[in-house]
């Protein structure tokens, strides 16, 4: 896990130093990544998925916005951070 994580950091830094500061359109795949780190420290096991990253193969993240729903569902509910989501809906 912390090898995926220094990896993850990495891409970051590499991402930064590829787009343009007014680029925001590609600044996705940075957020993308450091909510991987986010939810891989608090012990998540976190996987891609076509509509963000899916956590512990049933609840799927939104990159973008602070959004989750169930898998398959696709109701969509709104959470305050990654910890207050892994406290109340994972542990």
């Amino acid at each position: 896990m912390e090898e995926r994580i220094r990896l993850l950091r990495e891409n970051i830094d590499a991402e930064w130093k590829r787009i343009d500061e007014n680029d925001y359109i590609n600044d996705n795949p940075i957020r993308r990544m450091q909510l991987e780190i986010e939810l891989l420290e608090h012990g998540c096991q976190v996987d891609q998925d076509h509509h963000g990253l899916l956590v512990n193969q049933k609840f799927i993240v939104a990159v973008s916005k602070n959004k989750w729903c169930v898998k398959g569902k696709y109701v969509w509910y709104r959470y305050k951070d990654v910890q207050t989501f892994v406290s109340k809906y994972i542990s």
